[in-house]
């Protein structure tokens, strides 16, 4: 059985930088608007100009790794005007150079290399949540805070969590119980996570360049405390 997980910030920041092109491209698949130290938050769509008459297939480079096809969607409308949508709160906060790769049997073309800045306060890894419990988690862009996060079925929000973090990190299991040990029969839930950071804690400028392919690893599996969920109060939402 299938758990889905989303999580929905309701604090972002902004920082910027100057980035610098590596990748020259061969102009048949070009990031339109894109410029260097553009910041990026949440989920964006990027015009594209697509050259190309046929490829097998075209996905997003993101600082040498494949960006997760859960997380970006390449595609073209009714008045064949491409675009890419990427869901940046899929990864962590950092400095990244992205570029479009479209594969036609053994060729490849490239667009050129734009470094943009992901700045979220809140982010999370994209991967599926199966079986008999979630792993609840999130990335915070401080170390220190009071976060929520609310829990929805197919119908109806059903209740909370709510606690402390001290090293930026939401992480935990929740086995669909409730304070009470009652198991919650919904074979859906979606969660959304907000943040209220410590008075004497401010998010950080990010400088880092994050492996896409290494970001679950970064995740602390869970913080050993017992979490289970504070039902919602008559009329609650």
């Amino acid at each position: 059985m299938k758990w889905d997980l989303l999580i929905l910030p309701t604090v972002t920041f902004a920082v910027l930088v100057t980035g610098c092109s590596n990748k020259q491209g061969s102009q048949k698949i070009q990031f339109t608007t894109l410029t260097n130290g553009t910041v990026l938050q949440g989920a964006v769509e990027l015009p594209l100009e697509m050259r190309l008459k046929s490829f097998d297939g075209i996905f997003l480079t993101a600082n040498g790794g494949p960006v997760s096809g859960s997380a970006t969607r390449i595609y073209s409308n009714s008045a064949g005007q491409w675009f890419l949508d990427w869901n940046t709160q899929d990864y962590p906060n950092g400095i990244y150079d992205i570029y479009l790769e479209a594969d036609s049997g053994d060729e490849s073309d490239f667009s050129a290399t734009n470094t943009v800045v992901v700045s979220n306060m809140i982010s999370f890894d994209p991967f599926p949540i199966y079986g008999e419990q979630m792993w609840i988690h999130a990335r915070l862009a401080v170390q220190r805070a009071n976060w929520k996060v609310k829990v929805f079925d197919e119908m109806k929000y059903v209740g909370h969590f709510e606690g402390t973090t001290t090293n930026g990190f939401i992480s935990f299991i929740w086995k669909f119980e409730d304070v009470n040990g009652k198991t919650l029969a919904s074979s859906h839930f979606t969660t959304e996570v907000s943040a209220t950071p410590s008075a004497d804690c401010q998010p950080e400028i990010p400088t880092n360049h994050p492996d896409p392919r290494l970001v679950i690893a970064s995740f602390p599996l869970d913080d050993k405390t017992p979490h289970k969920l504070i039902p919602a109060a008559d009329g609650e939402k």
